[in-house]
């Protein structure tokens, strides 16, 4: 698991087009533009001759890797060969996922295997963590274009493994695929099938997942999610929760009383029904036996329901009161914990206010610099007040992850700007601060930030950089891959020669190499239509094939898909056309 974690963290962070470090300032990009129909020709063309280089592929991981995603990718332009492809691998999962229910099977291990059971344990653990990581990645691929067909599968997968438990087992997992599901049916407006996932959740467990999934059906129809949301509080009322799921039902409440307070019709829950919840939930914070989380909770808590259930509010506030005997322990470790941090935090409190100004500062610059940009002209004047300003930012002192962040903001002013005389400035600026990053993984993710500026201003020294810096990353990739490999033992994430892509913490090493690349579909684009085999050359860069094919999605992903993206507040949001 260490390697595993040490390879995709290296490789996360080291491929040209990864960006890094979160965007705080806010941004929204309009909707690229479309592909000209000669372009969409050659993209498909490219596909299929992308998906007819999967099976050189040494690790079977990475075959299934690539199907799905390119079968995901071919499904508008020919669904009978796409669903052929998907069904593959659907066959390939249910027969993985039954080899190692077999195989690790209690009554196998002990009167097979004997004495290397818990060698062979861990054995288990790491090959049913590969199985889970491909099914993850076939489920989301699928549900993009066929989220019943997803649904399903990801019901009668989780069904295989009944008795495993923890690791083994596919729970840690199942919401968050739920998760695209229901996102997948609401953005179709399809909100009964949503609904209908979302009541599937509600059978398993009472969970945050849960109460997020409740509130993004109810922005998009407020009606049928107020009568699930209805549902939903009656079951919770019978059911057995833990007082652990208290923070919970806190949060299904808070969004209740906010749809109240914002005068929404229907109201999440009725006037009752929070009343319901909140004496509810009072219950349950008076059931706890000990008091282990801070006092200060139970007292918000108490403060939350008080116009609801003023009684429980009441006996709340008893219950946490710190002279109260009951919280004589608590009171002592939270007065020790004050003592042992308090000369520390006194040090470091007044440098760490005054960098935090600083960045609130310079993010609350930026966010003027962006909603300036949005008019619709701006004069001369106005103009050389942004640059400046601009400048001023960037002569500030600033560390590498500070720089790249700026440095990253002002390209995002330039895509917004769409005037070539601001923009060469900008750029300036950018390239400026660019050139003082000192060798690091920030230096290279800051030339593709160049590149996607020059890319509306001047496409050959876009594709002057990209030439540059992919050769540089697969090198950079590969040293950091020798270095690792030999250690592998278990082959969790290195087999055959080959990253296995779709291993990994998070969505999987592949998936997060360019998951944090913001407007992508403009640079790929007006690359592609300027120079289509220029821009897929850009792939062949790469020595290695899983990240030379990986690339090659990757453009063909911001081709094909129609689905643009939006970038706020650190949170990309998808859009159907």
């Amino acid at each position: 698991m260490l390697i595993n974690k040490t390879l995709s963290a290296i490789l996360i962070g080291l491929l040209p087009f990864g960006n890094i470090f979160a965007q705080q300032a806010v941004v929204s990009t309009p909707k690229p533009p479309e592909i000209s129909p000669e372009l969409r020709k050659n993209a498909v063309e490219f596909l299929r001759q992308t998906i007819k280089e999967i099976p050189n592929l040494k690790a079977e991981e990475n075959r299934q890797y690539f199907m799905s995603k390119t079968a995901c990718l071919l499904w508008k332009y020919d669904e009978p060969q796409a669903r052929v492809m998907f069904q593959g691998e659907i066959t390939n999962l249910k027969k993985n996922i039954s080899q190692i229910v077999t195989e690790a099977s209690p009554n196998y291990i002990k009167n097979v295997i004997g004495e290397n059971y818990h060698r062979l344990e861990t054995q288990y653990f790491f090959k049913f963590w590969q199985i889970k990581s491909l099914r993850s990645h076939l489920i989301r691929n699928l549900a993009t274009v066929e989220p019943d067909l997803a649904f399903e599968l990801l019901n009668e997968t989780s069904k295989m493994t009944p008795q495993f438990e923890g690791d083994l087992s596919f729970r840690d997992s199942f919401y968050k695929l739920e998760d695209q599901i229901i996102f997948e049916f609401i953005i179709r407006d399809e909100i009964d099938k949503a609904i209908n996932v979302a009541r599937g959740m509600l059978k398993e467990d009472f969970s945050d997942e849960l109460v997020r999934e409740i509130k993004m059906i109810y922005e998009n129809d407020s009606t049928k999610a107020s009568i699930f949301a209805e549902e939903t509080l009656q079951t919770i009322k019978s059911a057995k929760l833990n007082t652990n799921q208290n923070y919970i039902i806190r949060q299904f409440l808070e969004a209740a009383i906010e749809s109240k307070q914002k005068g929404k019709n229907p109201q999440l829950l009725k006037d009752d029904s929070i009343i319901d919840l909140a004496k509810f939930l009072g219950k349950q914070v008076l059931a706890i036996k000990k008091i282990s989380y801070g006092l200060d909770d139970g007292f918000e808590i108490a403060d939350l329901i008080e116009k609801y259930a003023p009684q429980e509010a009441e006996l709340i506030r008893q219950k946490f009161d710190k002279k109260n005997p009951a919280n004589a322990e608590e009171v002592k470790y939270e007065e020790e914990l004050s003592a042992s941090v308090k000369d520390q935090f006194k040090k470091s409190h007044n440098s760490f206010k005054e960098q935090l100004n600083i960045a609130e500062k310079r993010e609350q610059e930026i966010e003027n610099l962006f909603e300036k940009l949005h008019q619709d002209r701006l004069n001369e004047k106005e103009k050389r007040q942004i640059i400046e300003r601009t400048k001023r930012l960037a002569s500030e002192k600033l560390s590498n992850k500070e720089r790249y962040e700026l440095t990253k903001n002002i390209i995002d002013l330039v895509l917004i700007s769409r005037d070539k005389e601001l923009s060469a400035e900008l750029i300036n600026v950018a390239e400026t601060l660019d050139k003082e990053l000192t060798k690091s993984e920030e230096d290279y993710s800051s030339s593709w930030q160049i590149a996607r500026g020059y890319s509306f201003l001047d496409l050959a020294k876009s594709f002057s950089i990209l030439e540059k810096t992919a050769p540089k990353f697969s090198r950079l990739i590969e040293s950091f891959v020798n270095l690792v490999k030999d250690k592998d033992k278990r082959e969790d994430a290195y087999a055959n020669g080959e990253i296995k892509l779709a291993m990994g913490f998070g969505d999987g090493i592949g998936d997060s190499l360019f998951k944090n690349l913001n407007n992508s579909n403009f640079v790929i684009k007006n690359l592609a239509e300027n120079d289509f085999s220029r821009t897929v050359s850009l792939a062949n860069n790469f020595d290695r094939l899983e990240i030379r094919l990986l690339a090659k999605v990757f453009i063909l992903d911001n081709l094909l898909d129609e689905r643009y993206e939006i970038e706020i507040s650190n949170e990309r949001v998808f859009s159907l056309p």
